[in-house]
Order: C-alpha cells, then structure tokens, then sequence
C-alpha cells in the first residue's frame, strides 16, 4: 500500500471515528430523554419531542443546500417575520450566541439554542 492510499484510509478511519463519537452523542441524549419521561420529569426537558420533530422541520426546510448547517442568509427573513429579531443585526447576535464553533453557521442543536433563548426571553 503507499503513502496516498494509505493516507486516504487513515482519513476515512477518522470519519468513521468521528460519526461514530457523534451518533454516541445522540444515543446518550436520546437515553436521558427517555429516562426523564419514564420518570414523570418531562417537564424538565427543553422541548418535548414532538416540539423537537416540527423544529427540525422547520431546519430542514430552511437547509436550502442540504448541508446540515444553516447561515443568517437564511435564518434573517424567518427570525425576523416571527418577532425573534428585529434586524439582520440581531440575526446575528442571536447566531453569535449559539455558534459553537465559530463558522457563522448553526447546526440543529445550535437552532435549538436560539429558540430556547427566544422563548425565555418572552416569558420574561
């Protein structure tokens, strides 16, 4: 095997250990999730799962690209015309706040971040 080869399979290994840490994730949220409603303590969750189901939706529908992450370019007309923000500026904000990594764009744990926030932010 040379080096180009075996530097390719040494990359697909580290995706695949990558999705693997990922999906781990999603199986310990989903677990705790579960327990909680088990235990009567569903209302402890931020959103119940059929809130989470439209969210996703609603990401979804915003992901023109299909990439998984979304930008102000499309959260901007949504945000504003449900009274999130008021400016393009305030998308931004809003995004900054949540952006973990950075990039300027969110991903759906991020999204649900803003709507959680958002949500706290009227029941003040």
């Amino acid at each position: 095997m040379d080096i180009i080869a075996l530097s390719e399979e040494f990359k697909k290994k580290e995706e695949r250990l990558e999705e693997l840490k990922e999906n781990m994730e999603i199986l310990k949220v989903t677990d705790e999730r579960k327990w909680l409603a088990h235990h009567g303590k569903s209302h402890l969750l931020d959103f119940q799962d059929e809130e989470i189901r439209k969210l996703r939706e609603c990401f979804d529908s915003l992901d023109d690209d299909g990439s998984g992450s979304i930008g102000i370019e499309e959260l901007e007309d949504p945000l504003i015309g449900l009274g999130f923000a008021e400016s393009r500026e305030e998308v931004k904000e809003l995004v900054d706040s949540v952006d973990e990594d950075g990039s300027g764009m969110i991903e759906f744990p991020e999204f649900l971040g803003i709507i959680k926030n958002s949500d706290s932010n009227e029941k003040s």
